[in-house]
């Protein structure tokens, strides 16, 4: 009998959590303790890694568990076993305990796995190629996502997820972004087994036999989710969630809310879902000369941003955008200056241009497509010209396209 009163005990304490805060997995209390400096961790010189190096680790992939660790101790978990240094100097980051999104059956790269680290940790993370740490700082990385808020409604970035809630209710609805994805192998199922995966972790919160047989195909904005919904056995509260997995982001948006709040809470809740939105997984953001000054410091030329082509046609189909953490799979590169190094990605006819010192790079994208492809982008003149991309012969729209940033008109 008190084994079965200790049971029931440990079976509502979990449940209670789950309908607080629906945590996948419940992770260890932080320890206060020194910082990984203080613990003499990295004391001892480490070799840097080149632009190429890095490039090539952060599309290595790993196993994404992080279960039951606080960012201080999974560092030094990486350190002991992989020989990865992560850092930070944020106490409250050091104490942050970390869960892995990620399904059982896939390996995560390095770059997907310290995008999650930082989310949770609210933080960015770059690499320091003097002391040959990942380190993680402020700012906390730009949600991928937008809603538009109801009337009255608040939000709150929590790290792991966005907390939305009414002017009526303590809780109405939560975003989690639950990492993001890339398909080495050219998989055309993994965004369908992902979804299926995370809706079956949430959902078994509430019933443990639960199948995706139980669950529907809907749109959230203008994504597909999967849907299900639930009255919590013990509570009765109703519980609602959507499941995202596009643009190689994953995302689970829930709901909780008592039946008696229902008349007040879901129109607003099934207005946002209309209005939600991905964004880049790379947090892609518009560039300004400031940002872009920054990133090409090294060569004098570049002043203010002005792309020059032989059409006007190419000239406004082709987009400029900063990128933080620059995902270089599919890319191959073509030249270098300096810390900079320029990309191209064939399949998606986009040229990064990286600065390594950064973690940045800018991502010039919307080439034409044409019978080739752009055979290289590079630095005219042994870095002393216009940065070119050059398209293969065969395009009507012309075969060189120059960005002149010391110009404002074009060619």
């Amino acid at each position: 009998m008190k084994i079965r009163v200790v049971l029931l005990v440990m079976f509502l304490a979990v449940s209670n959590s789950v309908l607080a805060s629906p945590q996948i997995v419940l992770a260890e209390k932080p320890k206060p303790g020194k910082t990984r400096e203080q613990e003499g961790v990295h004391a001892e010189e480490r070799k840097s890694l080149t632009p190429d190096e890095q490039a090539s680790f952060l599309t290595t992939r790993n196993s994404g568990g992080m279960i039951g660790r606080t960012f201080s101790s999974y560092g030094s978990f990486l350190y002991a076993v992989h020989d990865v240094a992560i850092h930070s100097d944020s106490k409250e980051a050091n104490q942050t305990s970390l869960t892995s999104p990620f399904p059982d059956f896939y390996k995560p790269t390095w770059r997907e796995i310290f995008d999650s680290i930082a989310r949770q940790t609210k933080s960015s993370w770059k690499y320091d190629p003097k002391r040959d740490y990942w380190v993680f700082a402020k700012p906390a990385m730009p949600v991928p996502f937008t809603v538009k808020l109801a009337k009255g409604w608040k939000s709150e970035d929590r790290g792991s997820y966005v907390f939305h809630g009414p002017p009526s209710a303590p809780v109405g609805m939560d975003v989690y972004v639950m990492g993001t994805y890339s398909d080495s192998e050219k998989k055309s199922d993994l965004s369908d087994k992902v979804r299926k995966d995370i809706a079956l972790r949430f959902a078994r919160g509430f019933k443990k036999d639960v199948t995706t047989k139980e669950m529907s195909r809907v749109k959230v904005g203008k994504c597909d989710a999967l849907h299900f919904k639930i009255s919590a056995p013990r509570t009765g509260i109703i519980w609602r969630q959507w499941i995202v997995v596009d643009s190689a982001v994953a995302i689970a948006i829930v709901s909780a809310v008592k039946p008696e709040h229902e008349k007040q809470i879901l129109p607003d809740v099934e207005t946002m879902l209309k209005s939600f939105a991905l964004g880049d997984a790379r947090q892609e953001a518009a560039i300004d000369d400031t940002e872009l000054k920054k990133i090409l410091d090294s060569h004098d030329a570049y002043r203010k941003f002005v792309q020059s082509a032989t059409a006007a046609s190419v000239r406004a189909a082709i987009s400029y955008r900063m990128v933080n953490s620059p995902d270089l799979t599919g890319f191959h590169k073509h030249s270098t200056l300096g810390s900079q190094s320029a990309w191209y990605n064939g399949s998606t006819r986009e040229v990064l241009v990286v600065d390594s010192k950064r973690a940045k790079a800018l991502r010039i994208a919307g080439f034409p497509k044409v019978a080739g492809h752009p055979v290289a982008a590079g630095w005219e003149k042994d870095g002393k010209g216009r940065f070119y991309v050059h398209v293969s012969p065969g395009a009507d729209t012309g075969t060189m396209i120059y960005f002149d940033l010391k110009k404002k008109t074009s060619n």
